[in-house]
């Protein structure tokens, strides 16, 4: 009887401890399959295997931080620097890794879906004109550091990759507005559906702010009127291949609140095409 009760008692022992490691172990191996990352290898690994440390900004915190512009995301981020200017080229945000800001950072990398929007003209990204709604963004990928062996001299800070949503393949129609003081309101919408040879995504926004007055208390010529729209399209070629198109651009007025005006600059467009091929369950081949 005494042989029955030291089993029991050693038999519950253990399953008290692997009960709580077990529910551990289940919370890990789900962390690990919805934190996948691709910008640290350009490769789609988990989180904890990719060579460096990168910070990823999800959807719903996005979604959940209420903020009206781009690079507010990435505010009080650990080793980000970002403050609000104004500047003639339109760049409203000076966006840096670890203590270096300037008007247009050249040695950080930003990418759009894996594609560069470095401005060769200025150096850097326009923040404010980049073709990207917030509604498309799946999440942002951020490495802090030099990168500079898998992305060029452009990387020396640290790269930063804004990685947009794919049509979710259902029928669904969305739309926002948002009013602000400043002569702020913003409107966006999309558009997706489905068929059973891919499926697509159409978005669409529209801002509009007023000039910041200049010292003397009079109108400044800063004011912005922005019109975005981007498309994603996605074709099955077979069970293992598909195609993929992305599409858009973005284009504003400076200084005048005028949508009709002829001094309208179209500051950005891309065109991109992505073909994927599965080979095996875990390989991949992208072009």
């Amino acid at each position: 009887m005494r042989a029955f009760r030291r089993s029991l008692a050693v038999l519950l022992a253990v399953s008290q401890v692997s009960g709580p490691a077990a529910a551990a172990d289940d919370a890990f191996e789900l962390f690990e399959e919805e934190s996948r990352v691709v910008t640290a290898s350009r490769r789609s690994e988990a989180v904890r295997e990719a060579p460096v440390a990168v910070e990823v900004i999800t959807a719903e915190e996005i979604r959940r931080s209420g903020a009206v512009n781009l690079w507010d995301y990435m505010r009080f981020r650990a080793g980000m620097n970002v403050v609000d200017g104004r500047s003639g080229e339109g760049n409203r945000a000076l966006v840096s890794i670890r203590g270096f800001p300037a008007e247009f950072v050249d040695n950080m990398l930003v990418l759009l879906d894996g594609r560069s929007v470095y401005t060769g003209l200025s150096g850097g990204a326009v923040w404010e004109a980049l073709p990207v709604q917030a509604q498309d963004i799946e999440r942002i990928e951020i490495i802090r550091g030099p990168n500079a062996a898998l992305y060029g001299s452009n990387a020396g800070l640290g790269v930063i990759n804004i990685i947009t949503r794919a049509p979710s393949g259902r029928r669904s129609v969305a739309s926002e507005a948002l009013i602000g003081n400043e002569g702020l309101h913003r409107e966006q919408g999309s558009f997706e559906d489905a068929r059973k040879a891919g499926a697509y995504l159409l978005s669409i926004a529209h801002k509009t702010q007023g000039a910041y007055p200049t010292t003397a208390g009079a109108a400044g010529s800063d004011a912005l009127h922005s019109n975005k729209g981007n498309f994603r399209g996605l074709w099955n070629i077979s069970e293992r291949s598909t195609l993929e198109l992305f599409t858009g651009g973005a284009w504003d007025n400076l200084g005048v609140i005028d949508s009709d005006n002829p001094s309208a600059r179209f500051r950005h467009h891309f065109e991109m095409l992505k073909h994927s091929y599965d080979p095996g369950p875990d390989s991949s081949i992208q072009t």
